[in-house]
């Protein structure tokens, strides 16, 4: 048997290997034959590369949990976007999850804050865990505490109350479980309040005060400085 196509022969054993090879690609790269896979950053954390060799330069690092959504595969990397960055990294930092499969968990929940939960606004902006407890409320009526979630922290640019998100994910399962804690950023404490240049002191009857070029300077309890403009 033969097959015919746009007047050029292919021997039916060319088309068979071809199917077999085909076959082969999708059994060895599952990735690639299932577009939309998503993986977890399976240790500490996983190196994201600005392009997928080792030696490429290191544009920074993704938590371990981190649930990913590759674009691309270029052999044995993935191609992903991390808090705006997008790089490489390597497929043996993954895990696959299983798509569509029941975990069994209904969602999560925080069943005791972080030993620290006050900060001080100017601080590096990092969440300390420690101390931290999360639980899975099961599908059967149990639960269970988790490990290996991920503490996102939010903008810590002004003082207030901020809301710091936690997720995770059962290994080897796509589902995305959430929970979120709160934690107050205190402004930093003022130290002391002086004068660092004078604004205008001499003036003739029916001027008005002027103040633009009056500057004090701010010393906080951390021994940090700043400069005060008038408004």
């Amino acid at each position: 048997m033969k097959i015919i196509k746009k007047n050029r022969i292919f021997p039916r054993r060319y088309l068979c290997a071809a199917l077999a090879a085909a076959l082969c690609l999708a059994l060895v790269f599952p990735a690639l034959a299932a577009g939309g896979s998503r993986y977890i950053v399976s240790g500490d954390s996983a190196d994201l590369l600005a392009y997928p060799s080792e030696t490429a330069g290191k544009l920074g690092f993704i938590p371990g949990g981190t649930i990913l959504t590759p674009s691309s595969y270029s052999g044995d990397w993935a191609q992903v976007s991390y808090q705006g960055s997008s790089g490489y990294v390597s497929l043996g930092q993954l895990t696959l999850l299983a798509s569509g499969a029941d975990d069994g968990i209904t969602g999560i929940r925080v069943t005791r804050t972080p030993d620290k939960v006050r900060y001080i606004h100017g601080d590096d902006a990092f969440i300390d865990a420690a101390g931290l407890k999360i639980t899975a409320d099961k599908k059967d009526g149990g639960s269970e505490d988790v490990t290996g979630f991920v503490v996102s922290a939010p903008a810590l640019d002004s003082p207030g109350k901020k809301t710091v998100e936690v997720t995770w994910s059962r290994p080897g399962y796509a589902a995305v479980h959430r929970t979120s804690f709160e934690i107050t950023l205190d402004p930093l404490p003022l130290a002391s309040l002086e004068i660092d240049t004078m604004p205008k002191t001499q003036y003739i009857e029916g001027q008005f005060l002027d103040v633009d070029s009056l500057r004090l300077k701010a010393t906080f309890t951390d021994g940090r400085e700043s400069e005060v403009f008038s408004a």
